[in-house]
């Protein structure tokens, strides 16, 4: 439960908290402005303003969002006027690069280039949530000497799988994406390279993995602990890997029951 609880909170809680502060910070220095520009031929007058916060997809704090007509009388809702603007006109301007066409407040914003801090931080924030994957990483896989005490050993999560689900070998068998084999219902094992390929003794070979680093030696170990007689140890590669299907392995049907032809 700790360990799904850690996972979680570093694939959503971490980016997140990360877009958050770099929300915050872009817009805490991008919304402050100085003297407006002359009134030309665009303008804002606002009608009515609400406060929203304290947290939002702009960031932490709190921050105006009004609603009025343009020059031409029509409606917009927009963040960059305050209740100080209500019943004034407040000059703005339609940026031609984007193609959304976005308008601003045609005001100086002396504070604008300090947004460009939330680039650092964003790349130091990417950096952050790399070095706790591999920190949850580094303390998934148990050692062999800890599944004597547990009768299991937790994999950790191997690549190209479903990522959120560990892999489980125990003595009584192998746990993955919801399904359990006993070894009882196993033929052989193979560690080939890093990958895992199971043959059951009713259905196709079934391939977990591949697993790397550290994972490998952990599932040799585990292997050698668990499985024994069945376990074949491939990891040079020099071993063509068996034709596998990754999924559900078939189970053997019910004494008496009739075969298919």
């Amino acid at each position: 439960m700790l360990q799904n609880a850690r996972v979680l909170f570093t694939a959503i809680g971490l980016p997140v908290l990360g877009w958050l502060l770099l929300a915050t910070i872009w817009n805490h220095f991008g919304d402050q402005y100085g003297p407006d520009k002359p009134v030309r031929d665009r303008y804002y007058v606002a009608e009515s303003c609400e406060e929203r916060g304290p947290m939002t997809v702009r960031g932490f704090g709190y921050w105006w969002e009004c609603t009025g007509r343009d020059e031409r009388g029509r409606e917009f809702e927009d963040s960059f006027l305050t209740p100080a603007d209500i019943g004034r006109k407040v000059p703005v301007y339609t940026s031609k690069s984007t193609k959304s066409s976005s308008v601003y407040r045609s005001a100086e914003q002396p504070l604008e280039g300090w947004s460009f801090l939330a680039l650092p931080f964003a790349a130091a924030w990417i950096w952050l949530i790399g070095r706790a994957m591999k920190w949850t990483d580094r303390h998934e896989p148990d050692s062999p000497e800890k599944a004597g005490r547990r009768r299991q050993v937790r994999l950790g999560r191997p690549l190209g799988f479903d990522w959120w689900r560990p892999v489980t070998l125990s003595r009584e068998g192998i746990t993955w994406i919801g399904h359990f084999l006993r070894w009882r219902e196993i033929r052989e094992v193979r560690l080939v390279g890093g990958t895992l390929h199971v043959r059951p003794l009713v259905g196709d070979w079934v391939t977990i993995g591949p697993f790397t680093g550290e994972r490998v030696e952990v599932v040799h170990q585990a292997l050698e602990l668990f499985a024994r007689n069945r376990y074949r140890d491939k990891r040079d590669g020099d071993d063509q890997a068996p034709q596998s299907t990754s999924g559900a392995p078939r189970r053997r049907p019910p004494a008496g029951t009739p075969a298919r032809c």
